[in-house]
């Protein structure tokens, strides 16, 4: 039964991804969560599927195969739940596996559908979602080519960074793969200007539209600290430990800035082993510290005891971690990549750097820490550019339009079948 735009009846939207937070992993694709818990807050109905990945990453089979790390890698992945409730939204969570992508990184799409279309075949026709979201554009986002074959609802994908920055450079077959975008996609969501452009060239999506992430405002807000700004130089970095998110630069920087500045970084990942042997090498452990993870909901308090945080990136497709600073209240000094060059605004709520210049990084950390910061004044604009109401506003915007298109478009096929 089709709904009415003007009807009472809340949107029920299926989200899939496997970005989401899982019982294992706590903090995997938190802005999913977000993301979801707006639109709830907005009076959606919202199911996900998540599926959970089973294949080891390659770095386990190379330079030799370390089986106790595949073992444990698939033993972790296989502790999670085929369905949990998350935070109150019921996750579905099929397995499923993908081939060494420098060969196979096209039949991913197949092989999802293999491993988990039938969980998803059986959501949809159970559920009866207005239209679906996913996040990360192959193979979910082109998975809508199997959606489209049982139910012909709008599909509007996420690309997220990576899956539009990274993979399609470093993968064979984009060719493929951007025809099936432009084909089953309805419309794809750029969370940054610079991610608005590459989608354009590297697509040439005709329906692309723009909007930038929001966050979870009851972790993420400005509360007055007794912290001594420049007496006590207190620096954050959250994110994965991996040659992308550039701690490696960060910590470089570390070896060049006053022996008074501390660091902190919240992550783990493939490098974690090689930047401890770096803080120790380097005389760097009574000043730096790791802490592998910390739950979401806990990470506002760590900001907030923060005197700046630190961004310095190679490659941010929109840097959510960046806007959760600043809406703690927390200037962010960040490389010039990305979403952070729209969020930083140079000498109001931080300062930019050259991405992979550690000196220049060196510097600006050195300014930060002689500056008086309004702390009241970044999380406010934080809250007036990116507040939940207003990205939810487009959000339902957007999937009504989509909505309404396709209904006319269904009405319109079934009268020229009547005539």
């Amino acid at each position: 039964m089709e709904k009415s735009l003007g009807s009472k009846t809340p949107l029920k939207i299926l989200l899939l991804t496997d970005l989401f937070p899982n019982r294992v992993e706590r903090v995997r694709g938190t802005f999913n969560l977000v993301r979801a818990s707006a639109l709830r807050e907005a009076g959606c109905e919202v199911k996900i599927i998540a599926p959970v990945g089973l294949t080891p990453p390659a770095r386990f089979f190379s330079p030799v195969v370390r089986l106790g790390s595949v073992l444990g890698y698939m033993k972790s992945k296989l502790r999670v739940a085929p369905r949990e409730v998350i935070d109150g939204f019921e996750v579905l969570h099929p397995r499923w596996f993908w081939l060494p992508r420098k060969l196979f990184w096209r039949y991913e799409l197949e092989l999802l559908h293999w491993s988990a279309g039938k969980i998803i075949t059986k959501t949809l026709r159970d559920f009866h979602p207005d239209a679906v979201l996913t996040s990360w554009l192959h193979p979910f986002g082109t998975y809508a080519k199997y959606i489209k074959r049982i139910a012909d609802l709008p599909v509007v994908a996420f690309a997220e960074g990576g899956d539009i920055l990274i993979n399609p450079m470093k993968y064979s077959d984009w060719e493929i793969i951007r025809k099936y975008i432009n084909k089953y996609i309805d419309v794809v969501i750029s969370i940054s200007n610079e991610m608005h452009h590459i989608l354009g060239c590297r697509t040439m999506a005709t329906k692309r539209y723009p909007l930038a992430n929001t966050y979870n405002d009851k972790v993420f807000y400005y509360k007055r600290t007794s912290i001594y700004k420049h007496t006590i130089m207190k620096i954050l970095s959250v994110g994965s430990l991996n040659p992308v998110k550039g701690h490696d630069i960060l910590l470089n920087a570390m070896c060049r800035v006053n022996k008074t500045f501390t660091l902190t970084i919240i992550g783990n990942g493939p490098l974690l082993a090689q930047y401890l042997t770096f803080i120790d090498a380097n005389g760097l452990s009574d000043r730096v510290s790791i802490i592998k993870e910390v739950e979401n909901r806990n990470l506002g308090e760590y900001l907030r005891r923060s005197t700046v945080f630190c961004m310095p990136s190679r490659s941010e497709g929109f840097g959510l971690a960046c806007l959760e600073a600043l809406a703690c209240g927390i200037p962010v000094i960040g490389a010039n990549v990305g979403g952070l060059s729209e969020m930083i605004l140079e000498g109001f709520n931080g300062y930019l750097f050259e991405r992979e210049d550690a000196e220049a990084l060196a510097k600006k950390l050195a300014m930060a820490s002689e500056k008086d910061w309004d702390g009241e004044i970044i999380a406010a604009w934080a809250r007036e550019h990116y507040s939940a109401t207003k990205w939810t506003g487009k959000m339902i915007s957007l999937l009504k339009s989509e909505i309404s298109q396709k209904s006319l478009c269904s009405h319109g096929a079934r009268a020229g079948r009547n005539r």
